[in-house]
């Protein structure tokens, strides 16, 4: 990751998302045109359910000389900033905590292989690892913001979900399922507003976020001691408890959701004590993490959580209705509708 002066090149090309392990050889050639078909290994990973992505190696080379392709999902500009996530890759790159971008091209992207392996919902509670996890959010929460838009993305994003939620699904059964288990509308946009007025008066800090550090977004190099956060379509500067809260919520894993797992309040004290530390380190401050700044910070993070379930869960109506990927988004979006409303009680009843 220390490829700092690398420019990526942009390449008029668009990649069969139907058959992207033939069709991505096509930028392969454009990056690594001394790489010779006959001897290019292809690796498809299967753990996103917003993008499809391939990796690309020759027989002889090493995991770190990898190369990956992702082509953006079905409909998915509607709700992500492409741009936007070229931006970030550049900067989470040059901050030392991205692989290099290569090659954007018409509906993707290509970009350089983490080493390691991609976090088990069972690993994220494992003590070498929370602790790597914790510094590591730490480390990008403190990047740089001179320069640059610092305005929080958290509402905005929320405002523009909003607007996406489909009416109706064709499938009948489908669309009685969303009918009867999902909140309507007018319901979805009076609850943003009620946490749009509950989450600012903590006036919390504004800082670049990864904005969904679910397990297979990080990656653990055990023989190094590192964990790498990959993905970050939905960086973006925004409130740090906001991102702790969301990685919080994602302990309860994506196939088989189980919201008995989210962290006990000993875990986060203990997690959020490790990363203020951290954050006072970075800084450059000399300064003993109090008992009243961690509790603190614990009250907004589990506030904030109630938006991760909110924001995912109109996500997911989104997905639902635009999706190509094989993965239940409809019953996805209402079990995270369903925690939030089993929480919201206990949440908004925690006092600084």
């Amino acid at each position: 990751m220390g490829e700092n002066a690398i420019i990526p090149v942009r390449i008029d090309l668009t990649v069969d998302i139907n058959n992207v392990e033939e069709s991505g050889l096509k930028i392969i050639h454009q990056v690594r045109p001394q790489w010779k078909d006959e001897n290019i290994l292809i690796k498809p990973f299967t753990a996103g359910i917003t993008n499809k992505i391939i990796g690309y190696n020759l027989q002889s080379n090493t995991s770190y000389q990898m190369l990956l392709i992702r082509v953006y999902g079905q409909s998915t500009e509607l709700f992500i900033d492409r741009q936007k996530e070229i931006d970030n890759m550049l900067l989470l790159h040059n901050a030392g905590c991205a692989p290099p971008l290569y090659a954007i091209f018409n509906n993707g992207l290509c970009y350089g292989f983490v080493v390691g392996q991609p976090l088990q919902w069972q690993q994220m509670s494992d003590a070498a690892v929370y602790q790597l996890t914790a510094k590591e959010v730490a480390k990008i929460h403190n990047i740089s913001t001179i320069d640059q838009d610092i305005q929080p993305v958290l509402f905005d994003t929320l405002e523009k979900f909003l607007s996406l939620v489909p009416q109706s699904f064709d499938d009948p059964i489908k669309n009685q399922k969303f009918k009867t288990q999902c909140p309507n509308k007018s319901a979805l946009i009076e609850e943003v507003k009620m946490l749009q007025d509950v989450l600012l008066k903590h006036d919390a800090p504004i800082v670049y976020c990864h904005n969904d550090l679910l397990c297979q977004n990080i990656v653990y190099n055990k023989q190094n001691e590192s964990v790498t956060f990959i993905d970050y379509e939905y960086g973006g500067f925004n409130y740090a408890p906001y991102d702790i809260a969301d990685h919080f919520c994602e302990f309860a894993g994506v196939d088989e959701v189980d919201y008995n797992r989210y962290p006990q309040k000993e875990f986060q004290l203990q997690w959020l004590s490790i990363y203020l530390q951290e954050r006072a380190k970075l800084a450059g401050k000399d300064e003993t993490i109090t008992q009243s700044q961690i509790h603190q910070l614990y009250v907004q993070v589990n506030q904030f959580a109630l938006a991760s379930h909110y924001l995912w869960g109109i996500w997911s109506l989104i997905q639902a209705k635009n999706s190509l990927i094989d993965f239940d988004f409809l019953q996805y979006g209402i079990t995270r509708f369903n925690e939030y409303y089993s929480k919201k009680a206990l949440f908004l009843s925690l006092a600084s």
